[in-house]
């Protein structure tokens, strides 16, 4: 039954979201000001030698263009998840999942084939839902002169997103149900025990399944077999023995942004990582720098500290989802005419709860990840301490050139960082690589 009090509600809420995510987002005036009076600007660093870096900045035209992709990142994210919310609450309000539940019970005997029809169906019509809020995003970022936006492209893009993402739905809703309908109590725990095997094989092979499917990689040795040497020195330098047969260079797809180095694996497939662009940006001691960072992923052995640290949360979050579902059926499950959760009319209900508490615990694992890139960058520090007299200024050039060719901009909101980033600021690495002692470290 149509509700306009409840329609003018959340248009309200939604328009609250909005202005209070740009303005959390947004930058201090006094510091475009001070940027764009500024009278010496080293010029563009990319594949050049340049001065001392004091500090992470930016030219004013490629500051423009950061704020616009920092904005791109950070608002059009949070907006996107609380519009994927919203656009669950519609399903389950308009119920749209119990007019399909009905025609799938009504078409196909099977509870097999209904989920082999439903699911893919179910995530069309979310996919087609979120499209809007993408077109904006790009639109905006074209708007700004942060690129241009091409209508078609988007929408093939936004179909071949949609080819990969069904089977993936297909598969983990179809165990979603398969595990409630044989313990209604104790589903969330057989789903934990599940994801650890999942977590485990996705890490050991990404390398040599899944990046292959999307870029192509070569023996570092093949194409720089000289940086190969000395990278292997390096580790030793460190305390590893990293053969070359575990080091890579990645061809990039796009020839901006990053990233531009990172480790992977896990046991036999554990490797090293180099984008083919960062040997186009950054001299040979800036390179051995970021590399020596991946080795400190590599040494200090953070993709098993991820791993652990994913499971423990991912225990949290479906408990916690376990715990809420059952609190939303109880409290609207008759008007949504939702039977119970393994209904498949709870699908969008379902999909609700564990993408809030993605939301929710998003700052966790982003707080987590940012200490672990500054001890592999501490790491990176002590490692270029024995190779280069000025290892300092080596590491921070080298975060000025990747931040310039990102478009990382240098004065994000603390709430921001907090709950959308992953990696330090580029500004926080630029000085922490400037102040660290390597010699008083313990």
């Amino acid at each position: 039954m149509f509700d306009p009090c409840m329609l003018k509600r959340i248009a309200t809420i939604s328009c609250v979201l909005v202005g209070l995510s740009l303005w959390l987002f947004q930058a201090p005036k006094a510091v475009h000001a001070s940027i764009r009076i500024e009278g010496e600007w080293l010029g563009d660093t990319q594949g050049q030698q340049f001065g001392p870096v004091t500090e992470y900045r930016l030219s004013p035209e490629k500051l423009k263009k950061s704020y616009v992709s920092y904005l791109t990142r950070g608002p059009f994210s949070v907006v996107l998840d609380v519009y994927l919310f919203g656009v669950f609450y519609l399903i389950l309000w308009r119920r749209w999942s119990v007019s399909c539940r009905d025609w799938i019970e009504e078409s196909f005997e099977t509870r097999f084939v209904q989920g082999l029809v439903l699911i893919p169906v179910a995530c069309f019509l979310v996919w087609l839902l979120l499209a809007p809020i993408g077109y904006l995003e790009q639109c905006f970022a074209a708007w700004a002169g942060s690129g241009s936006f091409d209508p078609i492209g988007f929408s093939l893009g936004w179909m071949v997103m949609f080819l990969f993402a069904a089977p993936l739905s297909l598969v983990s809703l179809w165990i979603l149900y398969w595990f409630i309908r044989r313990s209604q109590r104790r589903w969330w725990f057989y789903l934990w025990l599940i994801f650890i095997p999942i977590n485990a094989l996705e890490i050991y092979a990404s390398p040599l399944i899944i990046e292959p499917l999307i870029s192509r990689s070569l023996p570092l040795a093949e194409r720089h077999a000289d940086f190969a040497s000395q990278l292997e020195d390096v580790a030793l330098k460190g305390g590893l023995q990293i053969p070359p047969s575990r080091m890579y260079e990645m061809i990039a797809l796009k020839k901006q942004g990053g990233p531009y180095g990172y480790a992977t694996g896990l046991g036999s497939t554990r490797r090293i990582v180099i984008m083919d662009t960062s040997f186009r940006l950054l001299s040979n001691s800036q390179l051995l720098a970021v590399a020596a960072h991946e080795l400190g992923h590599y040494a200090l052995h953070h993709r098993i500290k991820q791993f652990l640290f994913s499971t423990l949360l991912s225990l949290l979050t479906i408990y916690l989802g376990y715990r809420l579902a059952n609190w939303l059926l109880r409290r609207w499950g008759e008007r949504w005419e939702i039977r119970g959760l393994d209904d498949w009319a709870a699908m969008p209900l379902l999909c609700f709860v564990f993408c809030f508490f993605w939301f929710v615990t998003m700052p966790i694992s982003n707080t987590y990840s940012r200490y672990l890139e500054h001890e592999a960058d501490r790491y990176a520090l002590k490692i270029m301490a024995e190779t280069a007299p000025n290892s300092g200024q080596i590491v921070a050039q080298a975060f000025q050139v990747l931040g310039e060719d990102g478009l990382d901009y240098p004065f994000p909101n603390k709430f921001v960082v907090f709950w959308t980033m992953d990696h330090p600021p580029t500004g926080d690495r630029v000085r922490f690589a400037l102040l660290y002692n390597p010699a008083g470290a313990h």
